[in-house]
């Protein structure tokens, strides 16, 4: 296990994966005031991606996670964002268990 502080950590270790280091499953730990819930969760990451503000050009990211639930940063309208690269997919960054070594 790998607790990660940041967007661009997470993106130093994708890029850093190899034969011997890859990712298994990812996770998001969030505060109530992220989650909206009466306290801190850690729930399954699906993706993150980069958006862009429309009106004011300002970029923050997505946080989607596997029960659909979406998460910001910002307190902006999801749905007046331009969209933008994907910095984390668990389909396309995420190994399989199946595919490390044997234990």
């Amino acid at each position: 296990m790998l607790m990660l502080g940041s967007t661009a950590e997470l993106a130093q270790l994708i890029e850093a994966q190899s034969d011997s280091m890859w990712l298994e499953q990812a996770y998001l730990v969030s505060p109530p005031f992220i989650n909206h819930s009466e306290s801190w969760l850690m729930e399954t990451l699906l993706e993150i991606e980069a958006v862009t503000e429309a009106d004011s050009r300002r970029s923050h990211v997505i946080f989607k996670m596997a029960n659909g639930n979406l998460y910001s940063l910002e307190d902006y309208p999801l749905a007046r964002v331009a969209k933008s690269p994907i910095i984390f997919s668990a389909k396309c960054h995420v190994k399989p268990q199946a595919n490390g070594p044997q234990r």
